[in-house]
């Protein structure tokens, strides 16, 4: 075997997480080093899309892969993977994408966002012009209770500031995505600088304020998201208070990038078919 060859089968043995990948799966990737919501929707959503066609993600797939899907986990790892609504976050994600793209193979069905698609393509690689964050397939899994609103707003912080006592803040450190929804689904508006919390909310049809406060550099996957919903001029604020004059985007269309992402899952991984792909412009 030529060296080349013995290296790209190093590189695919291991998981995000450093375990043995399953030779004969699907290896869903994700960031599952902490307790994120955002991140443990994961395998929420990769599971309900292949219940729709009776399949599952542990059984085992004609094409045997690494599958990133949501999380801003462009960058990390080394091996080669099919893409399905990730992104980059930061200036070292876009650093890691453009030292990794003389090696790593990646099969892009959908990004999150413009933003990881400018960086892809200018690394090389081909890429659908198909955008979104799996998340906002959300109300499709889980509808939620729609109550009278009860609170005027909830907090919600970024997973690293754990921020979370007070009635108002809700912790984005969960699994729990149906308690997490229902308690959006409460609030007049969210004021959130965890993204999930963003998409989330929005997601589910409640207005939202950025909290920018600590995320500068990670400014990009904030970008991504405004910009894949078709909004450019981007409000935010840097405290509570200031949140609380701010009024909040407007609610995106979501039903076209929904539709993308439904369209364009690599169902082929399991089932050996793969649909006419478009490149991007």
């Amino acid at each position: 075997m030529e060296l080349t060859k013995q290296i790209g089968v190093l590189r695919n043995r291991k998981t995000l997480d450093g375990r043995k990948a399953d030779r004969n799966k699907v290896n869903l990737e994700y960031w599952n080093f902490n307790e994120n919501l955002g991140d443990l929707l994961a395998p929420v959503v990769t599971q309900w899309m292949l219940h729709r066609l009776g399949l599952d993600l542990y059984r085992e797939a004609a094409k045997p892969c690494h599958l990133m899907t949501i999380g801003s986990v462009l960058g990390l790892g080394v091996f080669d993977a099919v893409i399905w609504g990730s992104g980059v976050n930061s200036f070292a994600h876009v650093g890691r994408v453009t030292t990794q793209k003389g090696y790593r193979k990646l099969d892009i069905r959908a990004v999150r966002g413009p933003v990881t698609a400018q960086v892809l393509r200018e690394n090389g690689y081909t890429c659908p012009q198909i955008y979104g964050d799996p998340a906002i397939l959300l109300p499709l899994i889980y509808p939620g209770r729609r109550p009278e609103k009860k609170k005027k707003y909830v907090v919600i912080d970024h997973y690293m500031k754990r921020k979370t006592t007070g009635d108002d803040r809700l912790s984005i450190r969960t699994g729990d995505y149906r308690t997490f929804l229902d308690k959006i689904l409460e609030a007049e508006v969210v004021y959130s600088s965890s993204l999930h919390g963003i998409i989330l909310a929005e997601s589910y049809g409640v207005p939202s304020v950025f909290l920018r406060q600590g995320m500068e550099e990670e400014m990009l996957k904030y970008y991504d998201w405004y910009f894949a919903t078709g909004r450019y001029e981007v409000r935010s604020a840097t405290s509570l208070a200031e949140a609380k004059e701010t009024e909040p985007m407007k609610l995106p269309e979501l039903e076209e990038l929904r539709e993308g992402l439904l369209q364009s899952f690599p169902y082929d991984l399991w089932i050996g078919q793969k649909a006419g792909r478009r490149k991007c412009e």
